[in-house]
């Protein structure tokens, strides 16, 4: 939790393989969601959008319940995105 903000310590996670590919632009969204999922041990998904604005931290327990409910309402109006 506390290496959320260290993208070197966060980099030990990696290896070799995919920093490379990733510094060389050959990383795929599926691969680095995969090696995200299984660093952090959970399911972790990229979002794709042309919004930056959608973009947002979710580590207090406030944040969770917020994108919970946003999650929610999305579904309830069977949005896609």
């Amino acid at each position: 939790f506390d290496l959320r903000k260290n993208p070197l310590q966060i980099a030990r996670y990696a290896s070799p393989r995919f920093m490379v590919r990733f510094a060389s632009g050959h990383l795929t969204i599926p691969e680095a969601e995969k090696k995200a999922s299984n660093a952090f041990k959970g399911a972790l998904v990229a979002i794709i959008s042309d919004f930056a604005v959608i973009g947002a931290d979710v580590d207090k327990p406030a944040d969770i319940e917020i994108v919970s409910r946003a999650i929610e309402e999305r579904d309830l109006l069977n949005v896609q995105l």
